[in-house]
């Protein structure tokens, strides 16, 4: 959905109001993210009375950091290279100075022009890593478990309060990036990884209406198509509303496979495709910044959607076999998953290239 919204297409493209919704497929991701890594680290504090900390940051960082940080240096030498090439070239402590945001996954609080595209989810992601299990660990070393449910309805609240009360002008791009302006779905993940945890059939119970998600999810969809961003709708309430028809589609998600259904054999091509692009998700989302970036180069007079696509889905597969996955196998084999902190039963056994 993503990589549909940051299609380049004329401004007068029929399709280009429909595909720029696709960029809030972020915002399923969020919602995605919380449920999976806090089923994690629940299970790990249930089964074990603790959470390993250091192993936690250390696997995730092997997880992020190598083919970020990778990406990230190819970018900055295209642009370098584009720089001189094209006559437009900037000392090296302005480069360097642009990129120490980026190394610290704060981006997301500096200036437009040192941040690097799309990179905003990541730097909230990393500030989620961060601050969930230091929260985790804290109420449960004060007895307080439960309150993760009172924390994660009370972020969540504080979120939106914030971008309701947001001055216009923050609305038009700070609303958009910065963590506290959009960590509610990843608090409603959270919370669907409690319920999973401790009430799981009530989640179930929840989860069983696989109605929900056709109803839901054109629902969200039709808020930013109908209420482009700007109209004071989607940058305010809008982002919520959408968050929580995505935790339905979620848990919908996970009942649907635990119950083993198979898929139709009509749908089955679509399917297998859709996991196959899943299966690469990280690598092609970091890849895409090198089809923009050349796309601004001047290199090519315009880059097609379909140039744009296949670079991306091209790029990311040869950054997943290349850095993800050694770096992935060197973290199984030397930092493993604490065994008794298996992941949540909805994504099944984790291969190395998993999200987990």
């Amino acid at each position: 959905m993503v990589l549909a919204g940051h299609v380049p297409l004329a401004p007068d493209a029929p399709a280009r109001r429909v595909l720029s919704v696709g960029s809030y497929g972020v915002d399923l991701f969020f919602v995605l993210s919380g449920y999976l890594i806090s089923s994690l680290l629940l299970a790990e504090l249930e089964k074990r009375g603790r959470i390993d900390l250091g192993r936690f940051w250390l696997r995730r960082g092997l997880k992020i950091w190598p083919s970020y940080f990778v990406a990230y240096g190819v970018m900055v030498a295209l642009q370098s290279w584009f720089d001189l090439r094209y006559g437009s070239w900037q000392p090296p402590g302005t480069r360097l100075d642009q990129a120490v945001p980026n190394l610290f996954f704060v981006q997301n609080y500096v200036r437009l022009e040192t941040r690097w595209f799309a990179s905003w989810s990541l730097a909230i992601e990393e500030h989620f890593y961060l601050l969930l299990p230091l929260l985790i660990v804290g109420l449960a070393a004060a007895g307080r478990r439960t309150a993760i449910v009172h924390a994660g309805v009370g972020v969540a609240l504080l979120v939106l309060a914030c971008r309701c009360l947001a001055r216009p002008e923050a609305r038009e791009v700070l609303v958009y990036i910065q963590t506290h302006y959009r960590a509610d779905g990843l608090c409603l993940g959270v919370l669907l990884g409690y319920l999973d945890t401790y009430h799981r059939e009530r989640f179930m119970a929840l989860a069983r209406r696989h109605w929900l998600p056709v109803i839901l999810v054109p629902a969200a969809f039709a808020l930013p198509f109908y209420f482009p961003w700007g109209a004071g709708v989607v940058e305010t309430w809008g982002l919520t509303v959408m968050s929580l028809c995505f935790a339905a589609t979620v848990a919908a998600a996970v009942a649907r496979d635990r119950s083993g259904r198979k898929v139709h054999p009509v749908l089955r091509p679509a399917w297998l495709g859709l996991a196959w692009v899943g299966t690469y998700s990280y690598t092609i989302y970091l890849a895409q910044a090198a089809s923009i970036v050349i796309a601004h180069s001047g290199v090519l007079r315009e880059l097609s959607g379909e140039g744009f696509v296949a670079g991306s889905l091209i790029g990311g597969l040869v950054l997943s076999h290349v850095i993800e996955r050694p770096f992935l196998r060197f973290r199984e084999q030397w930092i493993p998953r604490a065994a008794s902190a298996a992941p949540p039963a909805a994504a099944g056994p984790a291969p190395a290239h998993s999200p987990a």
